[in-house]
C-alpha cells in the first residue's frame, strides 16, 4: 500500500481523510495516523485477521478459538445457517485469522478440513472445552 497517496491527499483537502490499506497490526493504526496526517484509519482485511487490532491487547489461542466458536454458535443461531454453513463461514475468516497465532502452524489443515465436527471439537480443544457442544459454548468460563 502506498501511503504517500493518502498523505497527498491529506494536504489537497481541508476535511478529514480516512487512509486506508495496509493496516494490520495494532500499531499500523497510530503509523498511518503519524506518517501520512490522516484523521483515522480504515481497517478491513486486518481487522478479520485479529478482531482485537483496535485494543491493542494480543490474545491466546484459547482465547481465538473461543471467538470463532461463539461465533460459529450465533450463525447457526440465524435462520439458514447449519452448522456447516457456519463453519464455512469460520474457513473465509481463517483464511486471514492471525489473533492468538491459532491457525499460523496448520492454516491449510483448518482450510481443508471437511468435517464441521472435527473442526468445531478441534476449536472447543484449544479454547479449553473439550467435550462440550456447540449448544453449550456459551458456558465455558470467561
Amino acid at each position: 500500500v502506498n501511503w504517500e497517496r493518502i498523505t497527498r491527499a491529506v494536504r489537497a483537502v481541508s476535511i478529514p481523510v480516512c487512509g486506508n490499506g495496509g493496516a494490520s497490526r495494532h500499531a499500523d493504526l497510530e503509523e498511518m495516523r503519524t506518517r501520512t496526517g490522516c484523521a483515522r484509519v480504515m481497517v478491513g482485511r486486518g481487522a478479520l485477521a485479529d478482531p482485537w487490532i483496535f485494543s491493542g491487547r494480543a490474545r491466546t489461542a484459547a482465547e481465538a478459538a473461543g471467538f470463532l466458536l461463539d461465533y460459529a454458535d450465533r450463525l447457526e443461531g440465524r435462520v439458514g445457517f447449519t452448522r456447516d454453513a457456519a463453519c464455512a463461514r469460520l474457513k473465509q475468516l481463517i483464511r486471514h485469522w492471525t489473533a492468538g497465532g491459532l491457525c499460523d502452524r496448520d492454516r491449510d489443515g483448518w482450510l481443508r478440513e471437511t468435517d464441521s465436527e472435527r473442526m468445531l471439537g478441534r476449536l472447543r480443544e484449544i479454547a479449553g472445552m473439550a467435550g462440550l457442544t456447540m449448544d453449550h459454548a456459551h458456558t465455558r468460563p470467561a
